[in-house]
C-alpha cells in the first residue's frame, strides 16, 4: 500500500497526554481510518483529506508521510517534496530515508519538465489541419465563381459549345468540392477546438469520486461519505 500504518495502540499511546483530548483522538483515528480506506481504494484525494483532517487533530509526524503519498499519487510532486521536508524536521532520525525518496521525486520532476508533451499538440494539428482543409475548400470555390463568370463570357460571345460544356462541367466540379471540403474543414476546426477546451480541463480538473467507508472508534461505529472534486 506504501503509506504508514498506524495501529490503535500505537496511535492511542502517542495521541494521549495533555497536548491532546480524548475527542482528538478518537476524530484523529476515525479520520485516519477513513484516509486508509479511500487510499486503498485509489481514491487519493479524499484520502489526503482524511490524513490532513487527522494529522490537524493529533499533530502526528507519521501522517506527514501519509500525506506526502498522497501527493505524489496525485502527480502533486511539489506539494509531496514539501511535506516530506515537513516530515525531516518533524522526525530528524529518518532524514536519510525520506531524503532519498525526495530525491527521486527530484529526478522524476526533472524529467517531466524536459519531456516534451506530445498529446497536447494533438489539438492544435487537428485544428490547424482543419482550418488548411477550409481554406482550400474556399480557393476551389473562389475559382468555381470565376469559372461561371468565364462561362458567362463565353456566352455572350458565342463560343464553341464543346468549350463551354468543359467550362460549366469544371465549374461544377470545382464548386461541389470546394462546398465539401468547407464543411469538412469546418468540422474538423470544431472538433480541434472541442479537444483544446477538453484538454484546458483535464490539466486542471480532479476525477469526480463518490466514497463511502467505515471508521471504528473506541466507543463507536460510523460510516463515512462524501464526493471528492
Amino acid at each position: 500500500m506504501l503509506i504508514r500504518v498506524v495501529t490503535f495502540s500505537f496511535f492511542f499511546t502517542l495521541l494521549c497526554g495533555p497536548a491532546h483530548s480524548q475527542e482528538d483522538v478518537t476524530l484523529a483515528r476515525g479520520y485516519y481510518q477513513l484516509g486508509v480506506e479511500l487510499y486503498k481504494r485509489s481514491d487519493y484525494g479524499g484520502a489526503l483529506k482524511q490524513f490532513k483532517l487527522s494529522y490537524a487533530a493529533s499533530k502526528k509526524a507519521d501522517l506527514l508521510f501519509n500525506i506526502a503519498r498522497c501527493y505524489e499519487s496525485l502527480g502533486e510532486t511539489e506539494l509531496a517534496i514539501r511535506t516530506f521536508q515537513q516530515l525531516i524536521d518533524a522526525k530528524p532520525e529518518e532524514e536519510s530515508g525520506i531524503r532519498e525518496r525526495i530525491s527521486n521525486l527530484q529526478r522524476s520532476q526533472s524529467k517531466d519538465r524536459k519531456r516534451p508533451k506530445k498529446s497536447s499538440l494533438v489539438p492544435w494539428l487537428v485544428t490547424g489541419g482543419g482550418i488548411a482543409v477550409a481554406v482550400t475548400g474556399a480557393v476551389l470555390t473562389g475559382i468555381s465563381l470565376s469559372q461561371q463568370s468565364s462561362l458567362e463570357e463565353s456566352n455572350r460571345t458565342g463560343d464553341d459549345w464543346t468549350d463551354v460544356q468543359d467550362k460549366n462541367s469544371l465549374g461544377k466540379t470545382l464548386n461541389t468540392s470546394g462546398i465539401v471540403m468547407l464543411a469538412v474543414g469546418g468540422a474538423i476546426v470544431a472538433t480541434g477546438t472541442v479537444l483544446l477546451i477538453l484538454h484546458g480541463r483535464k490539466e486542471k480538473r480532479r476525477a469526480t469520486q463518490a466514497w463511502v467507508a467505515p471508521a471504528i472508534t473506541a466507543k463507536s461505529a460510523y460510516v463515512g461519505a462524501g464526493f471528492t472534486f
